[in-house]
């Protein structure tokens, strides 16, 4: 992450991630975060601290406003594939495609989670 100018912190849980997220964007750090359907609901009380605080966390923000905080983690996904560079975007895309192929009402809204996480890394 000090290549692009970023710190990586680990946290010892989701809970605790998500609360780590809380202080940081309350002290005007650009935060965001990955993790599984499963981790990001266990980050679901801090994730309501932050949205009543209204603090920019890239999965907070941009999933509200495509309408589903289970697209959280497919829009962090695409803003640290975009960030990180460790695999080429299109490969992202299409992962994301067969991922939900057995589920296709699903691919619109997660393949905008992707490209607005992408876009929020920039």
């Amino acid at each position: 992450m000090p290549e692009v100018g970023g710190v990586f912190l680990q946290g010892e849980s989701e809970i605790a991630v998500g609360n780590m997220l809380f202080g940081a964007a309350g002290c005007g750090a650009r935060v965001f975060t990955t993790s599984s359907s499963l981790g990001i609901s266990l980050m679901s009380e801090a994730i309501s601290y932050i949205s009543s605080a209204q603090y920019p966390v890239v999965f907070v923000n941009i999933a509200n406003d495509l309408g589903s905080m289970k697209v959280a983690n497919i829009v962090a996904l695409g803003a640290f594939g975009a960030r990180s560079k460790i695999v080429d975007f299109e490969v992202l895309r299409k992962c994301v495609q067969e991922k939900f192929s057995s589920k296709e009402k699903l691919i619109p809204i997660n393949m905008a989670a992707l490209e607005e996480g992408k876009k929020a890394a920039r």
